[in-house]
């Protein structure tokens, strides 16, 4: 009984504030809490399961899945996972502290699954067509695109490429003879003219097997594979197999043969294989191409061209410029010992390229396979041309990761500062400037790579040619040797249990165990990988260190150890722990040295020990997804005052909270303790409460250079808008009036960044007027508010004059912008607005707003269902939206116009089109409108100003029941720049394409659902579709025909025509209905599906000189040889109708 009044006394001591009842309840109520518990595991199964199939679905049909739906699945299965990996013990009903933590646990997981499956409802649609890849980002160096070589064999093997018989095309070459440029010059060019429509590239290499090349594959389809071999080849086949268009997948760097059905999972049948290698029996031989290319070196006059164009008009004199054609010689011909030496003797004197021309002629052979000395020499001087040695240390450091790996540059930070390389940097800053600083020198040389186009700031790589040399070179030298190895193996070899190596990676996906016994005397580096199988699969055995006391940096994926084995580690600096299973870490005080500790997705850790107060040294701590995190101490991390990156993401937000530890309760952290950090400059952390912000000073919130707050976060939509890789992000999820003051204050006038959610509407004025001198630094601004409050009063005042993006959700009473009173909005760098959920808002703003909003590009309307105008005008004269380039109206019921006369009273007779003379778009071009119920047509019938949507590329228009017309007959209207249109679900349209204007530029045309329809257009109109290169109809009831017969003189040619796709046409009778010659010379894919009435492709002549067959109602039929493709119908049509 006094074991009961005592844990009582403390819930109630703890809780007072809250319920009393509710925390009894954790012990009364255990057992149905538990059994509660497994019905929501259950049910969140099912829900899995029904979105993983809908997603399985939207992928077969090549569909991006939307990001909610990703991390919704992400977080299931995490919570899955938990469950089933946590422990099951039953504590006894009288060890009452146990039991009330684990009923508390219980009845926090209860409420956690029940959210994850109400969020399921949410997704009405789980994707979206997947935009092609944009040539945009496929980079080929500029002294790459003067090589007319190089582009008449791109010419070629696009040309094989194309080729009916042709599945399989080989370039082989030696290393550093440019197959990967050629190969991105080739995608390039298949991309641009649309010879497929999606192209997939694989990086293979040596160290990559076939798990890795099918993962790659997995996430450009943006699938999840299955865990076993063969399943993930039937699986990726199958996804091939299903998706739309013609797909090219590019193996680059092969080294040995594989079978690409049976292992990868590439079907030849539906895809275009090329793939490269530094061997022709590799690829005439194993891999069974059917024309394979050698590329060969640059002869003198391109290799000439091609340095000059690196390095530019530096010869003032002739002795200098024939100095300069005889290091070009020394390079054979190689592009890449071009672009190397260039780089390195670019404003060099004329001493610096004589002694650049004796090292290349001098240079002593070396046997690195696949390397030519020409390449070698190259490299060679490129290296020791780095000034000092942290350049070159850094650049040998990078050779320890496999093939073709992206290089995290914060883990490179993390190495650097463990290891010492780099001299003088005591602070995580300074070792950031630095390795950032060595990284960009490294890519200005070539000797490092951007990793890709979209993450050039966080990683890097490395030419497979360039590893090769490196590896060569600190083998030589000495003063950094690596070694990488694993990825075929399905252990740890002897010939790699010893060594005098300095850095070493291992990729542990296939081991069955880890060995002992290992000896490395002077390994300083130590990255283990396992990413396969379960958290925590392999474990690390007792003693597994022993042979490493030399130890400075440890990097530790995917397995499970004890802590005893890391207790021989005692010069460790560095520690980073991903995916590894352990259950506390309570000896982390042993290692008094360390400087850096990350732990992240380590779900079993569940609180941080007293025993990191002996962590003095530390400067870098970061716990980061790990959800079951719910004790860290008080008084410990105040001990850490060398501390100046705290990152808690996911993982903690009990702030000053009474806890449960080691069968006693104590305190946890309280932000105050932050506040003693003198050194703090970069914080990421979570809290359920915005007052306890308040503890951080303003002195501290001053301090730090970066920070990212996140305060209630639980709701999906937030996250995607804010990235973590932003420096000043704060997320506010506000439901009481909060007090804005101290340190609050500091960090929201500081944030670039800032999403405030929830009740702000209630709170707006509190939010906003107390901030002195208004947010200099905010870019972007989202207003979230649920509850549908108020105005946004403090929005217009001077306080925003930084401001980039606006996105304002769910503020129901919002009636505008900008009110009538009100100043004319601040935001005169405004890039991008989004309204979206705003039901009483009528429009934006005026058009006198929008003059001095010059910068808006973007303009976002959705779920507004009263506004009838975006923009209001107040006169008669013609205004020019001049930066306008996308403009997005989504669930506009009452919208007729972008704007409306004020002064004018609209004549109920009259159509209002939505856009007419009075605005002009110069620069749009996007325009997307779906669900505007009240649009009758979109342009005035009278023209458009005369350079109106002159630059419109895409159009799309979705579920506008009373559109009657898209385009003007009027001939003073042109949309030559118009590429691709899209209607669907306009039931009341009646014409598209009007047989007044020309579209020459269009490229592809697809509408959906439009039962007004008899025909698209007309063959007049036809003529002018010189670039259009698909067509796709479905679900047009009163569709008779595609092209509908005219006054046309002479045939009809769709010059580069490549696919037509028609569907559920109950009414089609042809594709054109008259009698001309019509020709399709590209014509290669024709679908058609559930056409009853359809008897002919035409009625006259129709020339298809590349079809070879045609899919009816999924069965493949062979093009005729003597009919073509109307008899082959006709065929099909006979064989309907003949009784089964």
């Amino acid at each position: 009984m006094e074991i009961l009044v005592s844990v009582a006394e403390s819930i109630m001591g703890e809780y007072v504030i809250k319920p009393i009842g509710r925390q009894l309840s954790y012990l009364l109520c255990y057992n149905r809490n538990k059994n509660k518990l497994k019905e929501q595991l259950e049910a969140l199964k099912t829900a899995r399961r029904d979105v993983q199939g809908r997603v399985q679905e939207a992928r077969s049909n090549a569909y991006a899945i939307r990001e909610e739906v990703s991390k919704w699945l992400t977080d299931a299965d995490n919570a899955i996972h938990d469950e089933l990996s946590s422990n099951s013990s039953n504590p006894s009903a009288f060890n009452l502290v146990d039991r009330y933590q684990l009923g508390r646990k219980t009845k926090k997981k209860i409420e956690a699954l029940h959210e994850l499956i109400a969020k399921r409802i949410n997704f009405v649609e789980v994707g979206y067509p997947a935009p092609l890849l944009e040539t945009k980002n496929i980079i080929v160096p500029g002294g790459y695109q003067v090589l007319e070589s190089k582009i008449s064999m791109a010419k070629q093997i696009k040309k094989a490429l194309q080729k009916a018989e042709v599945s399989r095309v080989g370039v082989y070459g030696m290393g550093g003879v440019g197959k990967t440029y050629l190969l991105n010059e080739v995608k390039k060019m298949v991309l641009e003219e649309k010879v497929f429509d999606r192209v997939i590239e694989v990086c293979v290499g040596q160290s990559n097997g076939v798990i890795q090349i099918q993962e790659q594959i997995g996430d450009v389809l943006n699938v999840r594979l299955p865990k076993s071999k063969e399943g993930r080849a039937s699986f990726i086949r199958n996804n091939l197999v299903k998706m739309e268009g013609s797909v090219l997948i590019i193996l680059d760097d092969l080294w040995k043969e594989y079978d690409l059905v049976k292992e990868i999972g590439i079907p030849c049948s539906s895809c275009k294989v090329l793939m490269t290698s530094r061997s022709q029996d590799i690829l005439m031989n194993n891999m069974n191409t059917t024309m394979c290319f050698q590329v060969n070196s640059l002869s003198e006059e391109e290799s000439w061209k091609f340095f000059t164009e690196i390095i530019g008009d530096e010869f003032d004199t002739p002795d200098m410029e024939n100095l300069a054609k005889m290091v070009v010689r020394e390079c054979g011909g190689l592009p890449l010992a071009l672009d190397t030496v260039a780089k390195a003797l670019k404003g060099k004197h004329m001493n610096h390229w004589k002694d650049a021309l004796s090292k290349l002629r001098n240079s002593i052979g070396m046997d690195i396979k696949g390397v030519s000395d020409k390449v070698y020499a190259s490299l060679r001087l490129s290296y020791d041309h780095l000034v000092g040695e942290e350049p070159k240390l850094m650049f040998l450091l990078c050779s320890v990761f496999p093939d073709d790996y992206k290089i995290s540059l914060n883990d490179l930070q993390m190495y650097a500062m463990g290891m010492r390389i780099l001299r003088k940097v005591n602070t995580w800053e300074d070792m950031k400037n630095r390795v950032m600083k060595l990284v960009h020198d490294l890519k200005s040389c070539s000797l490092l790579l951007d990793a890709d186009e979209h993450s050039r700031d966080t990683y890097v790589k490395m030419h497979d040619v360039v590893r090769d040399v490196a590896i060569h070179i600190a083998s030589m030298e000495g003063i950094m040797t690596t070694m990488s190895f694993g990825s075929k193996l399905s252990d740890w070899e002897d010939e790699y249990r010893s060594g005098a190596y300095r850095a070493i990676f291992v990729n542990c996906d296939n081991f069955q165990k880890l060995p002992q016994n290992l000896n490395f005397p002077d390994l300083e580096l130590l990255i283990l990988r396992s990413s396969n199988g379960f958290v925590g699969n392999l474990e690390i055995p007792d003693g597994f260190f022993a042979g490493m006391e030399k130890i400075k940096a440890l990097d530790i994926t995917g397995m499970s150890f004890l802590q005893t084995s890391w207790r021989s580690l005692k010069n460790i600096r560095t520690l980073c722990l991903l995916r590894c299973e352990f259950n506390h870490i309570d000896t982390i005080g042993e290692l008094k040295n360390l400087e850096i500790l990350r732990i992240c997705s380590c779900n079993k850790l569940d609180h941080l020990p007293v025993a990191m107060n002996q962590l003095t040294e530390l400067k870098v701590l970061e716990v980061l997804n790990c959800s079951n995190l719910e004790v860290f101490p008080a008084n410990v991390i105040s001990s850490m005052n060398k501390l100046e990156v705290l990152k808690l993401r996911d993982s903690f937000d009990r702030w000053g909270e009474e806890v449960g530890y080691k069968d006693e309760l104590i305190m946890n952290i309280k932000l105050s303790e932050l506040n003693c950090l003198e050194r703090l400059s970069s914080l990421r952390l979570e809290s359920s409460s915005v007052k306890i912000l308040s503890e951080i000073t303003s002195e501290t919130s001053n301090k730090l250079k970066e920070f990212w707050v996140c305060v209630n976060e639980s709701d999906d939509f937030i996250l995607p808008f804010v990235s973590y890789e932003y420096a000043t992000t704060m997320i506010l999820i506000i439901e009481s009036q909060t007090a804005i003051d101290g340190g609050l204050e500091t960090l929201l006038k500081r944030s670039e960044r800032l999403v405030l959610s929830d009740s702000v509407g209630r709170f707006i004025n509190e939010m906003f007027n107390p901030i002195r001198n208004g947010y200099p630094f905010l870019k972007y601004l989202w207003i979230i508010d649920e509850h549908g409050y108020s105005n946004l009063p403090y929005l217009f005042r001077s306080d925003f004059n930084s401001l980039e993006f606006l996105t304002v959700y769910g503020m129901k009473r919002l009636m505008n912008l900008s009110p009538r009173n009100s100043p004319i909005l601040p935001f005169k760098k405004l890039k991008s607005i989004s309204i979206q959920s705003c039901g009483e808002i009528r429009n934006l703003f005026s058009i006198s707003v929008l003059k001095v909003v010059s910068n808006l590009q973007e303009i976002s309307v959705t779920d507004c269902g009263m506004m009838d105008e975006i923009i209001s005008i107040e006169t008669e004269e013609q205004s020019s939206i001049c930066s306008i380039t996308s403009l997005t109206l989504e669930k506009v019921d009452k919208l007729t116009s972008f704007c409306t006369k004020l002064f004018i009273q609209e004549d109920p007779q009259n159509t209002i089109p939505c856009f007419d003379q009075r605005v002009s778009f110069p620069e749009l071009k996007h325009l997307s409108i779906t669900k505007g119920n009240n649009l009758e047509t979109l342009w005035h019938s009278d023209g458009l100003a005369s350079n109106s949507f002159s630059k419109l590329q895409t159009v799309r228009i979705e579920g506008c029941k009373r559109l009657r017309c898209m385009f003007p007959s009027n001939t003073s209207a042109r949309f030559n720049s118009l590429e691709r249109i899209e209607v669907r679900k306009c039931g009341n349209l009646k014409q598209l394409l009007p047989s007044s204007m020309l579209f020459l530029s269009l490229n592809e045309l697809s509408v959906e659902k439009c039962n007004g329809m008899m025909s698209l257009f007309s063959a007049t109109v036809a003529k002018g579709l010189v670039n259009l290169r698909s067509i796709k109809v479905r679900c047009c009831r009163e569709m008779r025909c595609v092209v509908a017969a005219g006054e046309e003189q002479g045939g009809v040619v769709f010059g580069k025509l490549k696919s037509v796709e028609l569907d559920l046409l109950p009414e089609l009778g042809s594709f054109y209905c008259g009698k001309c010659r019509i020709e399709f010379p590209r014509l290669e894919c024709l679908i058609i599906g559930r056409c009853p009435l359809m008897k002919a492709f035409s009625y006259g002549v129709v020339v298809t000189p590349r079809l070879d067959s045609i899919l009816m109602d999924g069965a493949e039929f062979g093009v005729a040889a003597a009919g073509g493709v109307n008899e082959t119908i006709q065929n099909f049509g006979r064989q309907m109708m003949r009784p089964k």
